[in-house]
């Protein structure tokens, strides 16, 4: 049995597709919103969130809560501190819910070599033209190039 999602409601053709709603057009011709198949990921995974800022740290908490082996990866000793205490300077996540994640917070990059699903979380900040400033990307990047293996996965989140 397929699960979907049933919030991604986009057109999917194949066997795969499960009518969720009908709707109309302006010429009364039906609409048929469908969920596409919503995967899986295997619990056995590590995930390293690299970046525990207003973005990193709900990702890292959300997928702690969720039952995944989450590690929280900082390069700034100060934050990395704060979280251990259960402190979130930003306010995004309760010292509850910090707690209750089991996310392991670290400032060692050698500690990324344990995961093999990254999710880089960096500020990308944009100069008064608008141009994004990618150092803090491409520094997460390098990072993390050093602890990847065959067949791990990056992902990157960006606001920018």
């Amino acid at each position: 049995m397929s699960r979907y999602c049933s919030k991604n409601a986009h057109a999917v053709q194949g066997a795969d597709a499960e009518l969720l709603d009908t709707g109309t057009f302006a010429a009364e011709q039906p609409v048929f919103q469908v969920a596409a198949p919503c995967p899986q990921m295997s619990r056995s995974r590590t995930i390293a969130v690299i970046g525990l800022g207003y973005v990193g740290l709900p990702v890292a908490t959300a997928f702690g809560r969720a039952g995944f082996k989450v590690m929280g990866f900082d390069v700034n000793a100060e934050r990395i501190a704060e979280l251990r205490n259960g402190t979130d300077r930003t306010r995004e996540v309760s010292a509850e819910d910090i707690s209750a994640s089991g996310v392991t917070f670290t400032g060692i990059a050698s500690h990324l070599q344990a995961a093999d699903f990254y999710i880089v979380t960096v500020p990308t900040p944009i100069d008064l033209v608008h141009a994004p400033d990618l150092s803090m990307l491409l520094n997460a990047s390098r990072t993390v190039g050093e602890a990847l293996k065959r067949g791990d996965i990056v992902v990157y989140e960006s606001t920018v």
